[in-house]
């Protein structure tokens, strides 16, 4: 199969496009020799999706120019007015302006409809995975299995800024390529053992071993001064500023082993163990055991269970287990040099990273009960209790700078997580015939709480605007609390702090200001609700999506919302409601040019209840009827309507609140509405 996708994107100039290519083939070599060849291959295609701290972003540029400001330039008279000295206006031209000219107000000095057909930004992404099945049935219960997996995905992206635009008006234009190659060898070999034991045991085990090894490497050339704008090549630079280039490589190797034993369908048993290596951590620590056991009970299939028509299918299971977790650099245990450090023409070293040949596996201990069960023949439901501990956290934390260095990776503290998940699938209507009316609810709510229950000597360490404290969730918001506005004179306010960390009063002072527990990134639960309805061959479905009970810090609105600090840029149109004159009581303080004493510095003033509800996706269709489509000769034929994040409800007041676990949105490239119209047959 192939496929290509061609998409405008939500932001202009940002367009994607997409060309693919699958091969699947399975050969039978014999009754117990099997082949299998998986291809996949693709080449993307993305230009300018430029984020909001560069001038020619139209996210930032679209708040830091007036709108009063046109984007094309006018025509003007030959003579000026006599009485006014003003050239008459006679029109506008179809000539942008640059940005760069005297008297265009905008203070990045950009206009974006200009610089962005300039200013490429190419990322051209090609990606091959393959993989090679081989399986040779032993005996009738014996079976081996071999498969070999590669993953190639190379980048080559590209960042011009032309001359005649501000990015690249100071460097007379700059040229910043690069290439990234990443390559993934993955084996497998198992040896699965299946059989009916006699009477109603059955049995399957299997044993395996894996490797994977994953090579990095790429290149950095940047270069300045181009004659033109049309020559986008580094060597037609006058320049070369700086060349730099990477390998790296990781590896691990796993021995793996699971057994599955259930008597009547009804008592059912899951063991498993596994032997994990990696390269990452020190050499003394590169190997972690884990293991897990679960049970279940199919409680209705005994004999004192009642019948009935209210409850049914139940199921009561457990699980204990442990895992690991590697997501690390690839070499943060080593003691590394950095060999770039040249003096007067001649190599040399420098240390660029402590060691800690201790290092080792973060580890989970977790718990699961849960209970499966039918009710009315109409749901079917899962309820799930889980208790996860996570042990030796790998984190980046602060070390003496008498080492040379100001953080490094350590094993440290203790992360709690407990929570319940429910799943609900039902069919409040139902229909005797094939077309009746039907409807058809799926559900589930996650809720979860975190804590750090263990940090070396409990004390804090700073990430940031966020703090990881014992006794707080690992994504608490920790920074000053806004306390309004001095209404004697328009000066923002801050509440103080004791040494307990207790408000104790206000100040007018930034630098005086206390930091508090202000809020969490990571909601207290999640929920989707899916509808299903369905008549005489009409559908509809709709999948809402919540998130709620976590903050999101508005990075944008010191941009949008400062008091004056970015005099003459666009503002939120709530920035008029601010101080006017002694005895205003207002959450904004007076404008002034340059600022209004740190008003827009950070602070719980642009922290915001990033709660939400959002109709994810929609689809309305129809399917003709039996008795047309086989005098059409085919098997169906359907039409239908689809789209993707149609609606959302928030108090967030910026782009999507939707954001990252870092509990920041800055100018966030929006979110887009997708409609699509399709047509399946099948013959």
């Amino acid at each position: 199969s192939g496929g290509y996708n061609s998409i405008e994107g939500t932001q202009v100039f940002s367009d994607y496009r997409r060309t693919s290519l699958r091969t699947n083939i399975d050969h039978t070599a014999s009754d117990k020799l099997n082949f299998s060849l998986n291809f996949n291959t693709s080449y993307a295609q993305q230009m300018n999706a430029v984020s909001g701290n560069r001038f020619q972003s139209p996210m930032a540029t679209s708040f830091t120019t007036s709108p009063l400001q046109g984007a094309y330039l006018p025509i003007l008279g030959d003579e000026p007015d006599p009485v006014t000295g003003y050239y008459p206006f006679l029109g506008v031209s179809d000539e942008l302006y640059t940005g760069l000219e005297d008297g265009y107000f905008g203070l990045t000095n950009d206009n974006f409809l200009y610089s962005l057909p300039l200013n490429p930004v190419d990322v051209n992404t090609l990606r091959v995975l393959t993989k090679l099945d081989v399986s040779y049935q032993i005996f009738d219960f014996l079976k081996f299995s071999q498969s070999v997996n590669v993953d190639l995905i190379t980048d080559d992206s590209k960042d011009f800024d032309d001359p005649t635009t501000n990015d690249g008006e100071n460097d007379n234009g700059s040229l910043d390529n690069t290439f990234n190659q990443n390559r993934a060898i993955t084996t497998q070999s198992f040896l699965k053992y299946y059989s009916n034991l006699g009477g109603s045991h059955n049995l399957d085990a299997f044993v395996g071993f894996e490797y994977n090894r994953v090579n990095t490497k790429g290149f950095y050339a940047r270069g300045i001064g181009f004659a033109d704008g049309r020559l986008q090549t580094l060597n037609s630079s006058a320049e070369p500023q700086t060349v730099t280039g990477s390998i790296s490589n990781y590896a691990f190797v796993s021995f793996l082993s699971n057994v599955n034993y259930d008597f009547l369908d009804k008592y059912l048993v899951t063991l498993s163990f596994r032997r994990d290596g990696s390269s990452r951590f020190g050499e003394n620590n590169r190997w972690g055991n884990f293991w897990s056991v679960g049970a279940a009970w199919r409680l209705s299939d005994e004999d004192f269970f009642p019948d009935n028509d209210v409850i049914h299918d139940v199921k009561v299971k457990a699980s204990y287990g442990t895992a690991g977790n590697a997501s690390i650099g690839n070499f943060p245990s080593q003691e590394l040099y950095g060999f770039g450090a040249a003096y007067q023409g001649q190599p040399g070293s420098t240390p660029s990273q402590i060691s800690n040949p201790n290092l080792t596996w973060e580890t989970s201990d977790q718990f699961n009960v849960g209970l499966d069960f039918g009710l009315f023949n109409r749901v079917e439901a899962t309820i799930e209790f889980y208790n996860k501990v996570s042990k030796d956290l790998l984190l980046d934390v602060p070390v003496s700078a008498v080492s040379g260095f100001t953080s490094a990776t350590r094993n440290i503290g203790e992360l709690k997580n407990t929570g319940i998940e429910l799943t609900l699938g039902a069919s409040p209507v139902t229909s005797s015939s094939a077309n009746g009316f039907t409807w058809d609810v799926d559900f589930n709510i996650g809720l979860n709480q975190n804590e750090i229950t263990a940090l070396p000597n409990s004390e804090d360490i700073d990430n940031g605007s966020q703090i990881w404290r014992v006794g707080e969730p690992i994504r608490t918001i920790y920074i000053q609390e806004w306390a309004g506005v001095n209404p004697a004179d328009g000066t923002p306010l801050w509440y103080t702090a004791d040494d307990d960390g207790n408000r104790n009063g206000v100040t007018g002072n930034y630098n005086e200001a206390g930091e508090f527990v202000v809020g969490n990134a990571s909601p207290d639960f999640t929920a989707g609700l899916t509808n299903t309805f369905s008549f005489k061959g009409l559908y509809l479905s709709a999948f809402f999506y919540t998130a709620q009970g976590h903050e999101l810090y508005n990075a944008s609105l010191p941009f949008m919302d400062s008091d004056g600090v970015r005099f003459g840029w666009t503002h939120v149109v709530e920035a008029l409601d601010h101080w006017k004159e002694p005895g205003d009581i207002t959450s904004r303080p007076q404008p002034r040019s340059g600022g209004n004493n740190n008003a827009a510095a950070t602070s719980t003033r642009y922290l915001e209840d990033a709660s939400f509800i959002r109709l994810k996706q929609a689809t309305l269709g129809y399917s003709l009827p039996a008795a047309i489509t086989d005098k059409l000769k085919v098997t169906n034929v359907s039409a239908y309507i689809m789209g993707e994040n149609l609606w959302t409800s928030t108090k967030y007041s910026g782009l999507d609140p939707e954001a990252d676990e870092d509990g920041s949105e800055f100018f966030r490239y929006p979110v887009g509405r997708t409609i699509t119209f399709g047509l399946d047959v099948t013959f």
